[in-house]
């Protein structure tokens, strides 16, 4: 009987850090979000500060990538 209590308990116990655990990815997730919408935000703000048109920016990105944009 004895080690059915403890096999009781450590089953209710990991069950409630399996709760906790969705939790916490679940924050983790949703900051993961926020920053990238905040960087997005900041990355603008600096191609409109130097008045960068898409076009502009394309060219300087490609010349920083040794002229290959999506590598």
């Amino acid at each position: 009987m004895r080690l059915n209590q403890k096999l009781q308990k450590l089953r209710q116990e990991r069950e409630k850090l399996q709760g906790k655990l969705q939790t916490i990815q679940g924050r983790l997730q949703q900051m993961d979000e926020e920053i990238v919408k905040l960087e997005d935000v900041e990355i603008v703000g600096i191609v409109r500060e130097l008045k960068l048109t898409p076009e502009a920016l394309a060219q300087v990105l490609k010349n920083l990538n040794g002229g290959n944009v999506h590598g």
